[in-house]
Order: structure tokens, then C-alpha cells, then sequence
């Protein structure tokens, strides 16, 4: 224990040498403490202290380089959005070692669970918080990198950011992560009762947009009817998204609340930009799914990681009658059987789509192939007159 807290102080003083004011290192002693500790885990933990040093100090744009660099690329404007995550919050102690740290050392994607001391110049006394952070391996760098969405707590959760324009106009509480039922779908494959309430994960936050996704693969389709080289534009997956599955699971209007997006169909959504394929046009759509870009910024997906429970899903019983596989040696975080879903992006070749497949990681499937759960993504705005 001794080894590992010199360590840890080390890292401090070098994290804060050039900064006014340090932060503490509340080291709480117990008999396992330092016992056992990974090279994986120091790194994690040398990087979260700089970064929370960085943040005592208020230093932004030295905060914003250790963010997850998927993230950055995807926000139009990081600093503003990291600096709305801090929520005019300053971190002054950090309780270790972490009370816990989820995933298999060799995963890029893992979670602590830490308690921090807050000031958050609200005139009170300082406030500790409870928090669960994610810390995103790069592959290309093999560096720590903070997610900054993970940075929030339960305190700020109470008092989200406002979009509507009247500040006394009571507002819908949607933050990543939070859940919402939004539309009706055949779920528990008994018609007899009436489609069930859609259950959305709320992934991103812009504005008074949010996107979701669906929290179960709620269908199985093929990408393509044929297997024939296609693309997202041309793929009757698309069709059916924005016609048949639009029409069935929303009210009009529930669909009047769904923004047309412009869906990003380059070569920057794909795995590899080397491969000699074509993503298609961009398109205009309603409902759309996820590319890989955006499975790997909102869900950590990548070709290496096989255990990433966040990124599985489990298909509804509905989906399963209509062909959906499902495999029950891997679990969802919910500890449910998972199947696999489509992406929008191509594989390495033009009759392939890539998916997330069982374990989480990313794979392809023909086009054809039928066995693959459908979980639909859509922008809603919560201007519409629906959430008045």
C-alpha cells in the first residue's frame, strides 16, 4: 500500500506542479488497498488525476486533450460542451483507491466508481458526490482518455440544463442516459394486448434535440432485402425505417416531434476509410440507424473489445419470433441474452454491413442476412408541441 500511495502522490505533484491550487488525494486506508493493482489501472488513475488537477485549476483546454478523442471529433464546438459538463462545479479531494472498476483488464473501455468533493458556488458548503467514470482506452495511442459524458452527477441531474427560452416554463428532465417511452410497438409478441411503450436511451444532448435509440433490437430485418452491393441510401432496411416502422410505432403526432436529420454517410463514419467501398450519398431520414463512428463515440464499440456490456442489446420476444438469434453465455448489463444489431456503415466489402454483434464488439453480416436485430435511432425535439 505504501508503494502504491508514494505513487499516487508522485503523480500529484507532477499533475499540479504548475497549477495555484492542488487537489486532495483522500487516501482511504484498508487492508486491500494497493493489492494487486494493474498497470491498466495506474495508468487510469494517474490520467483521471491530472485531469481532476487540471479541472481544480479550471485549465480547459489541457482538460479538453485528455477527453476522449472520439468524443471531440464528434461535438461542433468541445470546449463549450466540456465546459457545460463541469457544471460550474470545482473538484477539491478525490477519495481512493476507487471503490470499484468495471471490465476485464485488457478492455479499452472501463468505469470507476469514485467519491469527489465538490464547491459548486452555490454559497453552500462543499458537497461530496458519488460518481461512476468512464475512461476510454485509445488504439492508436494506447492512452487513458476521459468520457467526459460520464462527468455529471446526481446533484446536477436535479437541475439540468434549461432549453426552453422561458426560464418558468416547467421542462422535461432528458440527460444522456436517461430513459424515455416514446411511441408504441409490438414487443411481447402477444397482439392480443396492443403494442407496447418503445423504451429510448437518450445518447446525445443539443440543444433542445435529443437523440435516442432504442433500448431493445425491436425487430429482426436484413439490411438489404437481396445480397447485392448496396449502401445505406439504397438498402430497403432504410425504406422500411422511415415508412412501414415510422407509420406503425408513432402517432402523427409523435412523428411531428421527430426531426428529419442529415444522415453523415462519408468515409469518416466507416471502420476504415482505406477500404474500396462506398457509404452512398448522405441521406435525409427520420429514423436511421447508427454508424460505426457513432456506435464507437455513444457506445465504446470497437472491433477489440468483447466485453463490452453497455454496447449488447436483447431482443424483444417479437423480435425473436421474427427470426432475431439470441445467445444466452453473454449477458447484457441487464444480465439478458443478446443478440446482434445493424449499422448503417459497409463492411470491408459492398454486399456486407457492418453490426455489433453478441459480445458487443464490431463485426459485419451480409446484407441478407436476416438473423440481426433492427434498433432504431431518431432526433426529437423537445420544442415540439408533444412535450409542451
Amino acid at each position: 500500500m505504501k508503494k502504491w500511495l508514494c505513487f499516487l502522490l508522485a503523480v500529484l505533484l507532477v499533475s499540479t506542479a504548475s497549477a495555484e491550487a492542488t487537489i486532495t488525494i483522500n487516501w482511504q486506508d484498508n487492508n486491500s488497498a494497493g493489492q494487486g493493482v494493474s498497470a491498466a489501472e495506474t495508468a487510469m488513475t494517474e490520467r483521471l488525476i491530472e485531469f481532476f488537477s487540471l479541472w481544480r485549476n479550471n485549465v480547459l483546454d489541457s482538460m479538453l486533450e485528455l477527453c476522449d478523442p472520439a468524443w471531440r471529433g464528434s461535438m461542433e464546438k468541445p470546449r463549450e460542451e466540456l465546459f457545460w459538463q463541469q457544471g460550474n462545479r470545482i473538484p477539491l479531494e478525490i477519495n481512493l483507491p476507487f471503490e470499484s472498476i468495471d471490465g476485464a483488464d485488457d478492455a479499452d473501455v472501463r468505469t470507476m466508481t469514485l467519491t469527489v468533493l465538490y464547491e459548486r458556488n452555490n454559497g453552500k458548503a462543499p458537497v461530496r458526490s458519488r460518481q461512476r467514470i468512464t475512461m476510454v482506452r485509445n488504439r492508436y495511442d494506447g492512452l487513458w482518455y476521459v468520457d467526459p459524458r460520464t462527468l455529471r452527477d446526481e446533484e446536477m441531474e436535479k437541475t439540468p440544463r434549461n432549453d426552453r427560452p422561458d426560464p418558468d416554463e416547467e421542462t422535461i428532465v432528458l440527460d444522456i442516459g436517461s430513459r424515455i417511452a416514446f411511441g408504441n410497438y409490438e414487443q411481447d409478441n402477444n397482439p392480443e394486448n396492443g403494442p407496447e411503450p418503445i423504451e429510448w436511451l437518450v445518447l446525445d444532448v443539443q440543444g433542445s434535440k435529443r437523440l435516442l435509440i432504442s433500448k431493445y433490437g425491436l425487430n429482426a430485418m436484413p439490411y438489404n432485402d437481396m445480397r447485392e452491393e448496396t449502401t445505406w441510401e439504397q438498402c430497403t432496411l432504410r425504406t422500411w425505417l422511415n415508412s412501414e416502422f415510422l407509420q406503425a410505432a408513432f402517432s402523427r403526432e409523435e412523428q411531428a416531434a421527430i426531426l428529419i436529420t442529415d444522415v453523415d454517410n462519408s468515409a469518416s463514419q466507416w471502420y476504415s476509410s482505406e477500404w474500396s467501398i462506398t457509404g452512398g450519398n448522405n441521406t435525409k431520414d427520420q429514423v436511421f440507424l447508427l454508424s460505426y463512428a457513432e456506435a464507437n463515440l455513444y457506445f465504446h464499440v470497437t472491433m477489440e473489445n468483447r466485453y463490452n456490456t453497455e454496447s449488447r442489446v436483447a431482443p424483444t420476444a417479437y423480435a425473436i419470433e421474427n427470426g432475431a438469434s439470441q445467445i444466452s453465455k453473454t449477458k447484457t448489463a441487464a444480465g439478458e441474452g443478446t443478440g446482434c444489431w445493424w449499422l448503417r456503415s459497409p463492411g470491408h466489402m459492398q454486399d456486407l454491413a457492418l453490426i455489433v454483434d453478441y459480445y458487443g464488439a464490431l463485426s459485419r453480416s451480409f446484407v441478407h442476412n436476416a438473423p440481426v436485430c433492427v434498433r432504431p435511432a431518431l432526433w426529437v425535439d423537445l420544442n415540439a408541441e408533444l412535450f409542451r
